[in-house]
C-alpha cells in the first residue's frame, strides 16, 4: 500500500479550489507553504510561510477572511492497489 498527500486550497479573493497530489509529506507542505504565501501576499500581510508554519498562517488568514473563504490542509490518504 503506497501513500499519497493531498493538498487543498480555497482562496478568499478567487473562488474555487486548488487540488494537487504529491508523493511525500515534505512536498506537500511546501505546496501549502506557497498557496498560503500567496494569500498572505494577496492580504498585502507582509509575513511568510514555510513547510513548518504554514498552518498557523492559516489560522491568522481564517481570522481575518472568515474561515468559510480561506483554507489549505494537507491530508494523507493510502493507495490501494
Amino acid at each position: 500500500m503506497s501513500t499519497v498527500w493531498i493538498v487543498i486550497g480555497e482562496h478568499p479573493f478567487v473562488g474555487g479550489t486548488i487540488t494537487s497530489a504529491y508523493a511525500s509529506e515534505e512536498l506537500a507542505n511546501g505546496a501549502a507553504a506557497e498557496l498560503v504565501n500567496i494569500m498572505l501576499n494577496d492580504t498585502d500581510w507582509p509575513k511568510k510561510a514555510t513547510p513548518h508554519n504554514w498552518p498557523d498562517h492559516v489560522k491568522d488568514l481564517q481570522d481575518f477572511h472568515g474561515a468559510q473563504f480561506c483554507n489549505v490542509e494537507v491530508l494523507e490518504r493510502k493507495i490501494h492497489s
